[in-house]
C-alpha cells in the first residue's frame, strides 16, 4: 500500500472513530437525557467549537503546506512546531479565561456553567492535538489509532456512568475529556518519536506571529463562516430554547459523517496538490482534484437519497419519540452537507492549495451579510427546521461565489 493510500486508510479510521463510536451512544444519551440536557450540552459544545477554531487558526493547512516543504529538515519542522504552539497558548489563555469570565458574571450563561467549564477540556485537546504536523509529515496514520482507542473508552464510560438527566454532567465530561487524553497521548507520542524536541532559540513571539500572520487569510475566513455553521445552535438557542438545540444537534451528529467523509480524502490529496501548484503543474492538480470531487458528488447523492427515503423511520427509532421534529431537520442537513463537501473541494483544493487564501475572506464577508439578513426570520419562524434552511442558503451562495471566482482567476485552466 502505496503512502497516500494508507493515510487515506487511517484518515478515514480516525473520521470513522469519530462518527461511528459517538453515534453507539447518542440513540442512549437522547433517550436518557432528553431533548432539553441533550440541548445544553449541545449549546457547550458550539461555544467550544468556536474557540477551537480560535486555537487552530487555519494552521491545519496554511502550516502543514509549510512542513510538507520542510519535510526532512528536523530543525525546521522543530521550530515551526514550537513557534505555533507558543502563538497557540497565547489564544489558549485568551479563549479559557473568556469562557470563565462570561459564564461567572452573566445571568443568561450561569445554567450553563458548569458545561461550558467542562467545555474547556475539549480546547486543551485540540492544543495538544497538532492535525498540521501529522498531515505535513504525510503521517496520520498515528492519529487514527489514538483517536480510536481514547473513543471506544469514552463510549464504554458514557453507557456505564450516565444514568439519568441528572447525570448529564457526567456525559458533558466524558464527552470533552477523552480528546484530551487523546491529545496528550498524541504529544507524547510525537515527543518519543522526534517529531519535535526541546525548543531552540529561534522560538519567540515575534517568529510566532509571523507565522499567524501567514494563517491569518484562513483564520479571518474561519472566523466569518463560524457565523453561518457553528453558531447556529447558539443562536437557536437564544430564540427557541434548549430542547430546540436538542433536535438540531441530534440531526446534526447524525449527519456529520457526510462532511467527515469527504474530509480524508482533502486532507491526503492536499499536501500532493500543494506540491503540484509549487511546480507549476496545474494540469495534475485539476485532474485529482475532478477525482476528488467525483468520489463526493457519488457520496452525496447516496447520502441525499438514504436520508430522504429512510430518515423518517430511522430517525425517531434511533433517537426516541422526543426527537421526532429531528427528521425534517436531517433533511435539509443532508443537502447541505452535500454543498458544503463541493466547496470544501474549492475553497481548500484549489484556493488555498494554489496560495490564493486571501480571496476567502471577502467570499465569506458577502456569506455573512446574505445569512444575517434571513437567519432571524427562518428561526424565529421555523426553529430548528429554519436554522437548517438559513444553513442550505448561506453555504450554496458560497459554493457558486467560489466557482465563479474559480473561473475568473483561470486557476485550473491555467498550464
Amino acid at each position: 500500500m502505496n503512502q497516500l493510500k494508507k493515510n487515506i486508510f487511517y484518515l478515514y479510521l480516525l473520521q470513522f472513530s469519530n462518527y461511528l463510536v459517538p453515534l453507539a451512544t447518542l440513540p442512549y444519551l437522547s433517550r436518557v437525557l432528553g431533548p432539553d440536557k441533550f440541548g445544553q450540552i449541545g449549546f457547550a459544545q458550539a461555544i467550544a467549537q468556536f474557540f477551537i477554531m480560535v486555537v487552530d487558526f487555519g494552521f491545519n493547512y496554511t502550516i502543514a503546506r509549510k512542513i510538507s516543504i520542510a519535510k526532512g529538515n528536523t530543525d525546521d519542522i522543530n521550530s515551526i512546531y514550537w513557534n505555533v504552539q507558543l502563538g497557540r497558548a497565547v489564544l489558549l489563555f485568551f479563549s479559557v479565561s473568556l469562557i470563565l469570565i462570561a459564564s461567572s458574571f452573566f445571568d443568561f450563561l450561569r445554567a450553563d456553567r458548569v458545561f461550558l467549564s467542562l467545555s474547556i477540556l475539549t480546547i486543551l485537546a485540540t492544543f495538544f492535538t497538532p492535525i498540521w504536523l501529522y498531515q505535513g509529515l504525510d503521517i496520520m496514520p498515528v492519529v487514527g489509532r489514538n483517536a480510536l482507542v481514547w473513543r471506544v473508552l469514552g463510549a464504554a464510560s458514557i453507557f456505564l456512568l450516565v444514568k439519568s438527566p441528572e447525570d448529564a454532567w457526567h456525559a458533558a465530561f466524558i464527552q470533552f475529556g477523552i480528546p484530551l487524553v487523546g491529545g496528550l497521548a498524541l504529544f507524547l507520542a510525537g515527543w518519543r518519536s522526534r517529531l519535535f524536541f526541546y525548543p531552540g532559540r529561534d522560538v519567540s513571539l515575534a517568529n510566532a506571529w509571523n507565522l499567524f500572520k501567514e494563517s491569518l487569510h484562513v483564520f479571518s475566513a474561519s472566523l466569518l463562516t463560524v457565523v453561518f455553521t457553528t453558531l447556529n445552535p447558539v443562536v437557536l438557542r437564544f430564540i427557541s430554547g434548549n430542547a430546540q438545540v436538542g433536535y438540531y444537534v441530534a440531526s446534526e451528529r447524525l449527519l456529520s459523517p457526510l462532511r467527515q467523509l469527504y474530509t480524508p480524502l482533502v486532507q491526503a490529496y492536499y499536501p500532493r496538490i500543494c506540491k503540484y501548484y509549487a511546480d507549476g503543474d496545474n494540469s495534475a492538480a485539476r485532474k485529482n482534484i475532478l477525482a476528488v470531487l467525483a468520489v463526493f458528488i457519488v457520496f452525496g447523492v447516496l447520502a441525499v437519497a438514504g436520508m430522504w427515503l429512510l430518515g423518517p423511520i430511522v430517525l425517531p427509532f434511533l433517537l426516541g419519540a422526543e426527537f421526532s421534529e429531528s427528521a425534517d431537520i436531517a433533511k435539509v442537513m443532508i443537502l447541505t452537507q452535500v454543498v458544503i463537501g463541493i466547496a470544501m473541494v474549492q475553497s481548500n483544493l484549489v484556493v488555498i492549495a494554489s496560495g490564493r487564501q486571501n480571496s476567502l475572506k471577502w467570499i465569506y464577508a458577502i456569506a455573512i451579510m446574505l445569512h444575517l439578513s434571513y437567519v432571524y426570520y427562518f428561526v424565529s419562524h421555523w426553529n430548528g427546521l429554519g436554522t437548517a434552511i438559513a444553513a442550505l442558503i448561506t453555504e450554496t451562495a458560497i459554493t457558486i461565489m467560489f466557482a465563479i471566482y474559480i473561473k475568473r482567476v483561470r486557476i485550473l485552466t491555467r498550464s
